[in-house]
């Protein structure tokens, strides 16, 4: 069920809007952040991608050797979605 929703990659790129894709990308930027404390949460989560979701973002990017422009793509995409299926079986095996 949980990679049912996070393995499919938004089309097209994602760098403005809002909608469910949006409160995916901020849930996994939030829960990967509480383990890579430079990234700053996204607060409110509220499905519009706006300033705080951008920075978070390109923090991200930045963090993990991906361009930093801000813009959820493939190579960005697939790394939330690495980082946070990583991050939430290694919290149900602390658990």
């Amino acid at each position: 069920m949980l990679l049912s929703w996070v393995s499919a990659a938004p089309t097209p790129e994602l760098r403005c809007g809002w909608g469910e894709p949006v409160v995916r990308i901020q849930t996994m930027l939030n829960r990967i952040s509480r383990d890579y404390p430079a990234i700053p949460k996204v607060q409110p989560v509220d499905g519009i991608f706006g300033a705080s979701t951008e920075q978070s973002v390109i923090k991200f990017q930045q963090i993990f050797s991906l361009t930093p422009d801000g813009v959820v793509g493939n190579a960005t995409w697939y790394k939330l979605v690495f980082l946070y299926v990583g991050v939430l079986e290694l919290a149900e095996l602390v658990s």
